[in-house]
């Protein structure tokens, strides 16, 4: 029998178009609990593989603890309520001179690993006009 995962991650990035060579742009990656229940608490894993032609240069906390840089992984613990989201994760990273468009693909995982979910942002990289 398949269950769904309560857990779900969404990816998004600014700027909305990545140029070459820019700096400080951001991923932010949102866990929420789409489920009627509260979770049950146990730590929960986020692990993007930053795409290449991207370096990551900081990952926020926020209550989450972030390590890594050409994946950055990022663990919290605590209870989430139904249709309540934890505090975002922000990413920084700089963008490679040589840099083509990319899909960054964060996963979350939770409760043991019995939970999964995987989210698509698909980023435009082009010089700016």
């Amino acid at each position: 029998m398949f269950v769904r995962s309560p857990i779900t991650i969404a990816a998004t990035h600014s700027p909305a178009t990545f140029a070459p060579g820019q700096v400080g742009n951001t991923l932010t990656l949102t866990v929420t609990n789409d489920s009627r229940q509260p979770t049950d608490g146990s730590p929960v894993t986020v692990t993007d593989p930053i795409p290449a032609g991207l370096t990551a240069t900081s990952a926020s906390d926020n209550g989450w603890s972030c390590t890594g840089t050409a994946t950055v992984r990022c663990t919290r613990t605590g209870v989430l309520a139904p249709g309540a989201t934890y505090p975002p994760i922000t990413i920084s990273v700089d963008v490679a001179a040589d840099a083509a468009s990319t899909v960054n693909e964060p996963t979350v995982v939770g409760h043991g690993g019995v939970w999964r979910s995987t989210a698509s942002d698909p980023i435009e990289v082009r010089p700016p006009t």
